[in-house]
């Protein structure tokens, strides 16, 4: 059994076909799918979702960066509000994290929705999955900075670093696993390289369905069942067993996200 630990099928992109979907990646043994949110838009459909398949889905509530602007600040009450009401169990608060990429208007307001929302988790003993896009050694820094080690616990979602900086997440942030998803396949993946320096007790494995579609689907719309392209290539990249990497990251997602 494979766990896709981040994927978006709440998103209207599978409207049409979001059951075909879910048992197309069942039938390719991907049984259950961790889905992050982005903002307060996504809310009610990752909520809904959630609600027609609670057996195989499990919902992650934060405030995406770059969903992050000026009223940041109301975004992150409403959400804390809708955690601290819900009836149903949140696994982790997520996606947050830094995004320089596109634009960096809002870098503050970035850094201080982060450590709110780390703040959170850290308060509720939950992990957290960071976004990170060109802000790697900036989004290491403010995690130092700010928390203990030995509090802060998560993923960093396709993950997609230098060997420095991965040593760094290594040594400075024990509790906290390595995503690799679809674009490892790609030919000019970071990762691929760096695959036999991630311990198996810290890979989890991901699609961030519908982006980042593994070869031989890549240009398609990305789904949970693909996620089995980056498995058989992850596992032959570190010479192991499918079934091997199965099983190490089925544990390691059960553990991180409380998994029954």
């Amino acid at each position: 059994m494979l766990i896709d630990t981040h994927t978006h099928i709440y998103g209207v992109e599978y409207d049409a076909d979001r059951d075909a979907v879910i048992s197309a990646a069942c039938q390719a043994g991907v049984d259950y799918m961790v889905m992050p949110n982005v903002d307060l838009t996504s809310l009610p459909l990752l909520v809904e979702t959630h609600h027609s398949y609670p057996d195989r889905t499990a919902m992650a509530i934060g405030l995406h960066p770059t969903s992050v602007g000026s009223d940041y600040a109301e975004q992150l009450g409403q959400l804390r509000q809708y955690i601290a009401q819900s009836t149903e169990t949140i696994v982790a608060i997520g996606e947050i994290g830094l995004d320089f990429y596109w634009d960096r208007t809002y870098v503050e307001e970035q850094q201080k929705a982060l450590i709110e929302q780390v703040k959170w988790a850290i308060e509720l003993d939950l992990p957290v999955i960071l976004h990170v896009r060109s802000a790697l050694d900036e989004t290491i820094d403010l995690l130092t900075a700010h928390f203990a080690s030995d509090k802060l616990r998560g993923v960093f979602h396709c993950f997609e670093g230098e060997e420095a900086q991965l040593q760094r997440i290594l040594a400075h942030l024990p509790l906290m696993m390595i995503g690799v998803n679809g674009n490892v396949t790609y030919k000019r993946s970071r990762t691929a390289p760096l695959l036999s320096q991630i311990p198996l007790d810290k890979m989890l494995l991901e699609t961030d369905a519908p982006y980042l579609a593994p070869i031989p689907q890549r240009g398609k719309r990305n789904e949970p069942a693909y996620l089995v392209h980056t498995a058989s290539y992850v596992a032959n990249q570190i010479g192991i067993s499918l079934e091997s990497l199965a099983e190490h990251t089925t544990s390691n997602a059960r553990r991180l996200f409380s998994l029954d």
